[in-house]
């Protein structure tokens, strides 16, 4: 018996994705468990395994790469060898809804000859910077084409227009054409309802502080002789000090539940904002405040690497009790991060800077120290100022105090 093949939720609030690709071709015998299709949904885009086996046969109104496809749709079906699928006159979402609008155009076939073999975000890189992808040599296995190698294009060198500001550049002409379009995709649809929702449900307040950076700096250095590129980075090391310090401002990592605040309890799970292609990410690190430094450092590297890869699932970005960010390798010292709603507080970590400090013990003059500036982002519903600027003073000490015990 034929098993459907439909388009699956991947979050609680996902309603429609962007079909981004089959990995299968027509035809082909598929095992459960197999990378069947691509599907960009609300923070990522996932490589969807079969549930069943079979022959894989489309749907008559299968969707094109980039189409807008609403949870539910039916696309394909896996047959028994030999079996042919019957299709109801229209295989819209699963359960007789009906079925998604046609789009007002036709989808634009992002893959017109099957010689050109490229990834999905290869393929989206290369629409949005005006890249003719069947023109890029692939690093990837068999010649596929990634999204790396439509970065490193200039589209200029392949002969077309590249678009810059309005102006068409082409060799040494320039050529005004009207304004340019960029997709807006549903991460960034994603990204722009969770901000309107912490500035219509927070009372965000941020307070700054310096923190002597001198003792990470040394702890980075010592870890980066030892463990090379494995070593724990500076935003490793301040998870640690930020979960440890959770522990004993839980107010700060609390959740609004209109009739109850929700604690965090003794497991600390922090949000880390990566910055990608596709847009902004917030994978979490679990358990950090009772995890060592290298399980912390390891855990980040996995799910950075996946943020930057487009297969962070949805799970990977859930559970998070507080959300750290930073700005600093963009030069960039004090900002005011938004609170990753529902969450209590977001920290930016900005730049190092060496600053005039007072001297220790009260003597007169200053002396020239490293110092790390922080900003914290609260929810004045939750927590006061005071409490708030406990927390950031008691942040700043360890911070100092670094190495910590057990780290």
């Amino acid at each position: 018996m034929a098993a459907d093949v439909t388009i699956p939720r991947l979050g609680w609030s996902m309603e429609e994705g962007v079909f981004a690709g089959w990995l299968k071709e027509p035809g082909a015998t598929v095992r459960p468990g197999e990378p069947l299709f691509m599907l960009e949904g609300e923070k990522a885009t996932q490589e969807i395994e079969a549930v069943d086996g079979g022959v894989l046969h489309l749907a008559p109104d299968a969707p094109a790469t980039g189409q807008t496809v609403p949870v539910g749709q039916l696309i394909a079906r896996l047959c028994a060898a030999g079996e042919t699928p019957t299709w109801a006159p229209s295989s819209g979402p699963a359960g007789g809804g009906a079925a998604p609008k046609p789009p007002a155009a036709p989808p634009r076939q992002e893959q017109a000859s099957g010689s050109v073999r490229s990834s999905p975000r290869a393929r989206r890189a290369a629409r949005e910077r005006g890249v003719d992808v069947s023109r890029v040599r692939g690093s990837g296995a068999g010649g596929r084409i990634r999204e790396r190698d439509v970065l490193a294009v200039d589209p200029a060198s392949l002969g077309g227009a590249a678009v810059i500001s309005g102006v068409a550049v082409t060799g040494d002409a320039a050529v005004t054409v009207g304004p340019v379009r960029q997709p807006i995709t549903q991460v960034r649809r994603t990204i722009a309802r969770q901000m309107e929702r912490s500035r219509q449900e927070t009372v965000p307040v941020t307070l700054t502080a310096w923190a002597d950076a001198t003792a990470l700096l040394a702890a980075r250095a010592a870890a980066k002789a030892a463990a090379g590129a494995e070593a724990a980075s500076l935003n490793d090391m301040l998870l640690v000090v930020l979960g440890r310090t959770l522990l004993d401002h839980p107010l700060l990592a609390a959740r609004w539940e209109e009739t109850h605040l929700a604690l965090p309890g003794d497991r600390i799970d922090i949000g880390l904002a990566v910055d990608t292609p596709g847009g902004l990410v917030v994978p979490v690190v679990r358990d950090v405040a009772k995890t060592s430094l290298a399980d912390v450092a390891r855990q980040t590297r996995f799910l950075v690497d996946l943020g930057r890869a487009g297969r962070l699932a949805a799970a990977d970005m859930q559970g998070g009790v507080f959300t750290l960010t930073s700005l600093g390798s963009y030069g960039i010292e004090f900002f005011t991060p938004v609170i990753n709603h529902p969450e209590a507080a977001i920290l930016g970590v900005g730049a190092i800077r060496v600053q005039p400090v007072p001297p220790p013990g009260g003597q007169e003059g200053f002396v020239l120290q490293r110092q790390l500036p922080l900003s914290l982002t609260f929810d004045h519903r939750i927590v006061d100022g005071g409490p708030a600027a406990r927390f950031l003073g008691d942040l700043a000490a360890r911070i100092a105090a670094l190495p910590l015990e057990g780290a």
